[in-house]
């Protein structure tokens, strides 16, 4: 049933076929190939919104050490940490620590001078 309302979508959504156990050598398979995770689900249960125990959305990791810098604070918004590996930027993250170890990494972080280039025409 699910097939036919996602075939639809011109690959805005992608179907994966469902495999009968082996839950864990499947995750293993999904790691290899670096892809965001799986959902998982028990035998015979029904779909009901909200939390359940009988389908569980499962995320790959990958852990690696990476250069602070800096970080994006916006009022309002979650701060984020701006990282780089081997001198190229690598992406961002939002930072979820406790709120102490949060502001200690703020204080941290200090503000460096802004250079302006200012360019005229002859």
């Amino acid at each position: 049933m699910l097939w036919d309302l996602v075939k639809p979508a011109d690959g805005i959504i992608q179907f994966s076929e469902h495999v009968d156990g082996g839950g864990a050598a499947f995750f293993q398979g999904i790691e290899k190939l670096r892809l965001e995770g799986m959902v998982s689900k028990r035998r015979g249960a029904p779909y009901r919104s909200g939390e359940s125990d009988a389908w569980l959305k499962i995320k790959c990791y990958e852990f690696s050490e990476l250069d602070l810098l800096g970080v994006k604070r916006e009022p309002g918004k979650p701060a984020m940490a701006l990282m780089g590996q081997g001198g190229k930027y690598a992406g961002s993250a939002f930072i979820t620590l406790p709120n102490d170890v949060r502001e200690r990494l703020w204080k941290g972080c200090r503000p460096r001078e802004r250079h302006w280039m200012v360019f005229r025409r002859r």
